[in-house]
């Protein structure tokens, strides 16, 4: 589904990422781990389109994106959730997951949808709370249903468990693997392996801007 090929990056003449290459299947779940400071966030928002790479090539579902932009990206099945979530505060929870799903239905079509989605998740008695009234766990679940409001084929989540203390972490891990369980494909970035152990399919090892393991 998602292949890189030779990426590097420099920020500031240093060489933050070093001929990446990585691969995403269709409806697999990719841990990209390793410590802070490693590359993670950087690889992220090169696929998301939000950085450019110095050399290399993005290749998803046999077509090379290189080149689009952040937007074309989640019009052909990208989507990035951030690490610190960001939601339009002074809107409700369910105005939040709408508005995502509007560049594809109607109004009403996409509130329908962010009730179905909210339901199916377990936080419909969040629907009507403010966004600067949400806990750090529920603005992070938040963070990750906007990002599946997209109708993406591959969610890109950086560092979806920082923050979090350990109730909330694994209420998380339970939502994705209910999203392994529908086929979503994901890249999950993480400092810890071990929380991502039975929701990955594959762990990714990123020290120092290089691929240093794949298994």
């Amino acid at each position: 589904m998602l292949r890189v090929r030779g990426l590097s990056k420099r920020i500031d003449h240093v060489v933050v990422l070093r001929n990446i290459n990585l691969e995403v299947g269709s409806g697999e779940v990719v841990c990209l781990y390793g410590p802070n400071g490693s590359g993670k966030s950087t690889l992220m928002r090169i696929l998301a389109g939000l950085d450019r790479p110095d050399c290399g090539k993005i290749i998803l579902m046999e077509r090379d994106i290189t080149e689009e932009s952040a937007w074309d990206r989640v019009a052909s099945g990208i989507a990035y959730a951030f690490q610190i979530p960001r939601p339009f505060k002074s809107l409700k929870f369910v105005e939040n997951l709408a508005l995502p799903a509007m560049v594809r239905m109607d109004r009403e079509q996409a509130f329908r949808l962010a009730e179905g989605v909210a339901e199916r998740y377990g936080v419909e008695h969040l629907l009507e709370m403010r966004a600067d009234r949400l806990s750090q766990g529920e603005l992070k679940i938040l963070e990750l249903l906007r990002a599946y409001m997209t109708g993406a084929r591959l969610l890109l989540l950086d560092e979806p468990f920082a923050s979090l203390d350990t109730d909330n972490a694994r209420y998380l891990r339970e939502k994705l693997v209910e999203m392994r369980e529908e086929g979503m494909a994901m890249l999950i970035t993480s400092h810890r392996r071990r929380i991502l152990e039975g929701i990955a399919d594959r762990f990714v090892r990123l020290e120092g801007g290089v691929v240093s393991a794949d298994r």
